[in-house]
């Protein structure tokens, strides 16, 4: 018998396929079409087991169900008794790779996810058993992530999110939690305070360092004074400040400077007021002193005196304030027109001081005595404002607030209103996208330092 194909309809008869090839080829009687086939050269069709495998034509799966397979010898993957992809696992109906054994791979592509194998070994299978799986369509299993593995990675006797700290989500791959130094628990600058309020170095339990301690909180006498941190040494500005050491005026600061037995403002006569930087020297119109030997001393008594701050009691001429002369060059002659007179009895017209020379010396906008802040009376010779910026009344930093209603003063003797804490200065320093109280979470009021913690 042949193999006969009916070339009317398309479908090839198998009539004579499974059983009947012969040499002679199969006859198709319905369509009297002829067709012959030379099988001794099939190997899937001879009745011979070729390969040696024990499986004969269409039983040997090398042939892929084909009688016209010219060979026996290459079985597929899925049944050749090899493993092919390495996974242990052989051939149809071990390795779940081969959904037949005429598959030609045994390579598993499904998603580890959703494959009914537990690849990580972790005892859990697929989504949504095995915590290593965010979904079913995951390609492995493996590592489960410390956040979501059922351990206590980090020891702390707290398991996973939703119970270790450490955890910010179940895909997070780290328990540790590290909490800011000042709510921790430990003395980490190991001063024998810890945290937040007991350590001085911990502005809150946000700080992130115990150390360093600043030297106005630290409860020790930094600058040898016997005053020691805000609140008693007056070298402190705040509790944020790093430096005791005060230079008061020596005008204010306690000491006879100049040696003359008398002490500050008002028993030195070199002091004009309380914040003259210096003691010395005395001038001789107000040392206490007979200079001239004329038996008059210092201004008041002494006529040669046209004022405290002439330096000598002798002048033996005019005094320049009546003397008609414009004698400081300033094309104003003798009291009153010229601002350097106090009186006609003034000895001296040059100088004119600071606070009465109708000039704006320190560039304030405001000029002299009276209008400018920075002078202490007509006679003062320095019109530069000393008034912390915190208290001074004016926008020092330009950013609309005034004084203690701007986040960057903590105190009202803070000096400068400028810079404006984390939480308020119109920046983004933590990089999320959110900007100062209260847009910011992280800040807790207008005046926190870090927008992070």
């Amino acid at each position: 018998m042949g193999v006969s194909v009916s070339s009317g309809n398309s479908v090839f008869g198998v009539a004579c396929l499974a059983l009947s090839l012969t040499a002679a080829g199969c006859t198709d009687t319905t369509n009297n079409y002829l067709t012959s086939i030379d099988t001794s050269e099939l190997e899937c069709s001879d009745g011979v087991d070729n390969d040696g495998d024990g499986a004969v034509d269409l039983a040997d799966p090398g042939c892929l169900s084909n009688p016209l397979g010219a060979s026996e010898a290459e079985d597929p993957a899925c049944s050749d008794g090899i493993d092919n992809d390495g996974d242990e696992l052989v051939d149809y109906g071990e390795d779940p790779g081969c959904a037949g054994p005429s598959d030609l791979s045994e390579v598993d592509d499904r998603a580890e996810c959703s494959d009914g194998v537990d690849n990580d070994g972790d005892g859990l299978t697929d989504f949504l058993s095995d915590p290593g799986c965010s979904s079913a369509l995951d390609a492995a299993e493996f590592p489960d992530l410390a956040c979501g593995d059922g351990v206590d990675n980090d020891g702390d006797g707290l398991i996973d999110y939703g119970e270790d700290l450490g955890c910010t989500s179940a895909a997070d791959n780290d328990e540790t939690d590290n909490p800011p130094e000042c709510a921790d628990g430990v003395d980490n600058d190991g001063d024998g305070a810890t945290d937040f309020p007991a350590d001085p170095g911990c502005t809150s339990s946000l700080d992130a360092h115990e150390f360093p301690e600043l030297a106005c909180g630290d409860g020790i006498d930094n600058d040898g004074d016997g005053l020691i941190d805000y609140g008693e040494d007056l070298g402190c500005r705040d509790g944020r400040d790093n430096d005791e050491t005060d230079n008061p005026p020596e005008c204010a600061d306690g000491v006879d400077n100049d040696g003359d037995g008398d002490v500050d403002f008002p028993d030195d006569r070199g002091c004009s007021s309380s914040n003259d930087q210096l003691e010395y020297p005395e001038l001789a119109c107000q040392d206490g002193i007979d200079n001239d030997g004329d038996g008059l001393i210092d201004y008041g008594e002494d006529p040669e005196c046209g004022n405290p701050l002439n330096d000598d009691e002798a002048l033996g001429s005019a005094m320049e304030c009546s003397d008609g002369l414009d004698n400081d060059g300033d094309g104003d002659i003798d009291f009153p027109d010229d601002r350097g007179c106090s009186s006609s009895n003034d000895g001296f017209e040059f100088p004119d001081l600071q606070c009465q020379d109708g000039i704006d010396n320190d560039g304030d906008g405001l000029t002299d005595y009276g209008e400018d802040r920075g002078c202490r009376s007509p006679v003062d010779n320095d019109e530069s404002d000393t008034t912390p910026e915190c208290r001074d009344g004016t926008d020092s930093d330009g950013d609309g607030l005034v004084d203690m209603a701007d986040p960057g003063c903590s105190s009202p003797d803070d000096p400068q209103e400028f810079p404006n804490p984390g939480c308020s200065d119109g920046i983004d320093n933590d990089g999320d996208t959110l900007i100062d109280f209260p847009n910011d979470p992280e800040c807790s009021t207008e005046r926190d330092g870090r927008e992070d913690v």
